[in-house]
């Protein structure tokens, strides 16, 4: 009976160690597990991709190209796995990593970056680059807002000086200001905006005061849109100075 007892005991230890939420780490057909998330990232190689399963981790800091691929942020669609929470990622030297899948409960910050994807993640305190980020795809995301200090502490979802970059399909909750030759399409601005020498088409903008420099609107809704630009195919509400 006893060692009845212990054999049951180890099986239900090793079915317990092999529930646990592990962290793959694939490289070329391969995977490697952990279970904290600066080691797998650390033990990444330039293109692998790290998976994260539901759960909260610890801060990551990416400065190789490396793709991170969370669960999911909506509670109604992780309920099997809960969401992949991480505080906060710092993509610095990451030039063509990628981000999809988590819920950021801190500020994403851009350091000096080139073609980096970030999608279908909740971005609780909203987007801020801190040097050169540029050639950048922002898609299907929810972005909230923090205070920028330089601008008296204004809410932002985006304030980042990147350009030639393309912004599809988010929902931004507060005002975004951003640097030249971006393109926006298919998102909703819930506040203002502020938009330089850029292409903005089939946007719905429900904030006032939104306004654009030397850009091109296409077949958006909204109003309170000021436009000091040429543009064609005015959208509802706009006004050009």
């Amino acid at each position: 009976m006893k060692k009845l007892f212990l054999f049951s005991l180890a099986l239900f230890s090793l079915n317990a160690l092999g529930a646990q939420s592990l962290i793959a780490v694939h490289h070329e057909g391969q995977s490697s597990f952990f279970t904290d998330l600066p080691p797998a990232i650390d033990a990444a190689l330039d293109g692998d991709t790290v998976y994260l399963p539901g759960g909260g981790f610890q801060s990551a800091f990416l400065d190789k190209p490396i793709h991170l691929v969370g669960v999911g942020y909506n509670p109604d669609s992780t309920l099997a796995t809960s969401r992949t929470v991480v505080p906060v990622i710092l993509l610095d030297g990451a030039d063509g990593a990628s981000v999809q899948g988590v819920y950021i409960n801190s500020t994403l910050t851009l350091g000096n970056v080139e073609r980096v994807t970030i999608s279908r993640c909740f971005i609780a305190y909203g987007i801020q680059a801190i040097e050169n980020a540029n050639n950048l795809i922002i898609s299907e995301n929810v972005i909230g807002s923090y205070d920028v200090s330089s601008t008296g502490g204004n809410p932002h979802s985006i304030y980042a000086a990147f350009h030639n970059s393309l912004l599809s399909n988010n929902i931004f909750l507060s005002k975004i200001s951003t640097g030249p030759d971006n393109r926006f399409a298919n998102n909703v601005f819930i506040s203002n905006a502020v938009m330089t020498s850029s292409l903005a088409e089939n946007n719905v903008f429900m904030g006032g005061n939104t306004y654009s420099t030397n850009s091109v609107f296409y077949n958006n809704l909204g109003s309170g849109i000021r436009l000091w630009t040429l543009f064609y195919h005015q959208p509802t509400g706009c006004r050009e100075k």
